[in-house]
């Protein structure tokens, strides 16, 4: 599977990019482009506890 795009939002994000990341998830959608979404319990600061996560996907993905 080729994964073009991964993101990440807290569900409480102070500045309210998890909204914005389900409207781009359902356009990607839409189009049929692979991605992965993870919303995450949390907003938008001291998220360091997510970088492990974060960083294995996208280092799996990197060419």
């Amino acid at each position: 599977m080729c994964i073009r795009d991964s993101l990440d939002a807290g569900s409480s994000d102070e500045f309210s990019l998890n909204i914005g990341a389900r409207i781009f998830c359902k356009r990607l959608e839409k189009y049929k482009i692979k991605f992965i979404y993870d919303e995450f319990k949390g907003g938008h600061f001291n998220i360091q506890y997510r970088y492990d996560k974060t960083f294995n996907i996208i280092s799996k993905h990197l060419k």
